[in-house]
């Protein structure tokens, strides 16, 4: 059994449960807190990623002077 897979499924799946990161990291060995910012950097990378595009303005006068 692949342990990294079963771990990062889980952690995929339970994104907002934060609880399980202690209980993970604790199996894993990590230091307290390690996993949980590990995630916390993910999801804060992911996000930044996602806003690289702004979005549009509503307004077609608006959109004019984008150009």
């Amino acid at each position: 059994m692949d342990v990294s897979l079963v771990i990062k499924q889980r952690l995929e799946e339970l994104p907002s449960r934060t609880d399980i990161y202690d209980k993970n990291g604790k199996f894993l060995k990590l230091p307290s807190g390690r996993l949980a910012k590990l995630a916390d950097h993910q999801r804060k990378e992911i996000w930044k990623r996602s806003l690289d595009e702004p979005p549009k303005p509503l307004y077609r006068e608006v959109r004019k002077f984008e150009s």
